[in-house]
C-alpha cells in the first residue's frame, strides 16, 4: 500500500526543505519531475532490499509521489500496475496528459528488460499507453519548441535516432545517429545534441554537436565542446559540461562550456571537482547529472573508481549556479567514503512561480528538495 506524506525539514542557511522516502535496508530513487496541472509530479523506484554489486536486482516497484507545492509530498502509488518496473523518465503533453517511460523487469535474469510507458490525466490513475516512438531505450527532452526524443532502436543497435513532436503524441523521425554518447536538450528556442562519436570500440571517438530550431532541420557544429558528457538549457542559451578521467598521474578534468546558439561554443571556467584521497589511491569526483530549471543550473557528482564501481556508488558534491560560470556547493547530506548509495545526488528539476524542486536520493532513500524562488 503507498504509504502516507513523510515530513519535511529544514536544512542550512539555504533554506532548503527536505523529504525523504524510503524503509531501513531498502533502497529508493526519484529520477524525474515535472510540473502538472496536479500539482509536482515525481517518478522513481523503490527495492525491496540492497542492491547488489553485481546480479540481479530486487524485487522493486515503480513509485510515483505528487506534491502541491513541492514541500509536502505524498507516495500516490497505485497498486501492481509498477510491479518490477522502474520508472525513469516523465514529461507532459501539450493535452496536458501525463506520460512514464520505465523499464520492465524479464521474468528471468537471462533476459533484458523491456520498456514500457504509462499514461495519466491525474497523476494517480495510470494505463499502459503508446509512446509513438520505437520502443528503445528513449529518453524525452521538452522546451518551447516541442519534445525530443533519443531512441537506441535496439539493444544490438549501435546507432541512435532522434525523433520529434510538436504535441508530444505524434511522432516523427527526424535524424540517425552514428554511435556514440550523447546528452541531449531542449530550451527556448529549439534543441540541441553533443557528444562523441566513433566506432563500437570508442578507439577514435570525435567531438560531436547539432541543433535545431524546431526539432527538424539540424545544423552540425563546427566546434563541439570536446568530450561534452552532460548538457542543460539556460533559457535560450546553452550550458555543457566537458569530462576527462584521468589515468595514472593524469588528474581528471572537468570544463564549462558555453554556447548562444548550439553550434558555437566556447570555454565558461572549470567547475571544482573535489579528490577523495583512500588508501593507496584516489577518487575524483565526476559531473554524473546536469539539470536545469527556474533560470537555475544544478550539477551532480559521484566519485569515482575505486569509490564507485558497478552497483556501489559513493556520491560527491552538488552544485548550483544561476549562469553556467559560478557554482556553489548545495548544502546536502554528505557522503561516507566506503558506504554505498551515501550522500545525496540531484537527478531531476521543476520550478513554479514560488520554488525550485529537485528530486533524486539521498543516503539510499527517494529524496526531494525545495526553495523558495522568492
Amino acid at each position: 500500500m503507498p504509504s502516507a506524506g513523510a515530513t519535511p525539514k529544514g536544512t542550512s542557511e539555504r533554506e532548503w526543505q527536505v523529504t525523504a522516502f524510503g524503509d531501513p535496508g531498502k533502497v529508493g530513487f526519484a529520477y524525474d519531475v515535472v510540473r502538472a496541472s496536479a500539482g509536482f509530479v515525481a517518478v522513481g523506484v523503490q527495492f525491496s532490499g540492497r542492491l547488489p554489486n553485481l546480479g540481479p536486482s530486487p524485487p522493486h516497484e515503480g513509485r510515483i509521489w505528487l506534491s502541491a507545492d513541492g514541500i509536502s509530498w505524498q507516495d500516490t502509488t497505485p497498486s501492481e500496475i509498477f510491479t518490477n518496473v522502474s520508472l525513469d523518465e516523465l514529461f507532459v503533453r501539450a493535452d496536458g496528459t501525463l506520460v512514464v517511460l520505465g523499464w520492465i523487469s524479464a521474468p528471468t535474469e537471462f533476459e533484458p528488460p523491456t520498456r514500457g510507458a504509462w499514461e495519466s490525466t491525474d497523476g494517480r490513475a495510470w494505463q499502459s499507453a503508446a509512446t509513438g516512438v520505437p520502443a528503445g531505450a528513449v529518453i524525452v527532452e521538452h522546451g518551447d519548441k516541442g519534445y525530443l526524443a533519443l531512441v537506441r532502436p535496439s539493444v544490438a543497435a549501435h546507432e541512435s535516432e532522434l525523433w520529434h513532436s510538436a504535441d508530444g503524441r505524434t511522432w516523427e523521425l527526424v535524424r540517425q545517429l552514428m554511435d556514440g554518447a550523447y546528452a541531449t536538450g531542449a530550451g527556448d528556442e529549439g534543441f540541441v545534441v553533443v557528444g562523441s562519436v566513433g566506432p563500437p570500440d570508442q578507439s577514435t571517438w570525435e567531438s560531436f554537436g547539432i541543433a535545431s530550431a524546431d526539432g527538424r532541420e539540424w545544423f552540425e557544429s563546427s566546434r563541439p565542446p570536446p568530450s561534452a558528457i552532460r548538457l542543460a538549457s539556460l533559457g535560450g542559451d546553452w550550458i555543457a559540461i566537458s569530462y576527462a578521467f584521468g589515468l595514472g598521474p593524469l588528474p581528471s578534468e572537468s570544463q564549462i562550456w558555453f554556447s548562444a546558439d548550439g553550434l558555437d561554443w566556447a570555454p565558461h571556467g572549470d567547475i571544482n571537482l573535489e579528490q577523495v584521497p583512500i588508501p593507496g589511491s584516489i577518487c575524483t569526483e565526476y559531473p554524473s547529472g546536469l539539470n536545469s530549471a527556474g533560470g537555475w543550473l544544478v550539477m551532480g557528482s559521484t566519485l569515482s573508481y575505486p569509490c564507485s564501481e558497478g552497483g556501489y556508488v559513493v556520491y560527491g558534491t552538488q552544485q548550483i549556479s544561476d549562469d553556467g560560470e559560478s557554482w556553489v556547493p548545495l548544502p546536502f547530506e554528505s557522503a561516507i567514503v566506503g558506504v554505498s548509495g551515501s550522500g545525496s545526488h540531484v537527478n531531476a528539476a521543476a520550478d513554479d512561480d514560488d520554488s525550485l524542486v529537485l528530486v533524486g536520493q539521498m543516503n539510499n532513500q527517494a529524496a526531494f528538495w525545495s526553495r523558495a524562488l522568492r
